[in-house]
């Protein structure tokens, strides 16, 4: 990793640090659920936000030299496995997002049903 980007990715990493001691402290004191909630939404997104500049780093230092170094099967054997994490890390997201959606769903009919009652 270059060095700028290393910089980069640690001081995120830092700052996500320090906002999750935050959210810690919000559990502690017992805050407004929905303000705990947004709060790792925020760190969600932050940790987003690292996993797509290690992947940029990745793609943009390591893999135009080895895949120069390969001949066309290999090429695309390796584009294909890349593939493969992309996939996998962006259906990760989409299925953490829909799970997150459901049981805010599910949480959300629990309270209006005890509140009938």
């Amino acid at each position: 990793m270059k060095p700028e980007s290393q910089d980069e990715v640690l001081r995120r990493l830092r700052c996500i640090e320090g906002h999750v001691r935050g959210v810690a402290k919000m559990v502690e004191t017992d805050s407004n659920c929905l303000s705990v909630i947004h709060q790792v939404k925020a760190l969600q997104g932050a940790l987003d936000k690292v996993v797509s500049l290690v992947i940029e780093e990745h793609l943009t230092s390591n893999w135009s030299i080895v895949l120069e170094s390969m001949d066309q099967k290999q090429r695309e054997d390796a584009l294909f496995e890349l593939g493969k994490i992309l996939t996998e890390y962006q259906a990760f997201s989409r299925y953490s997002l829909i799970k997150e959606d459901d049981e805010q769903l599910t949480e959300n009919l629990t309270i209006r049903s005890e509140m009938k009652e």
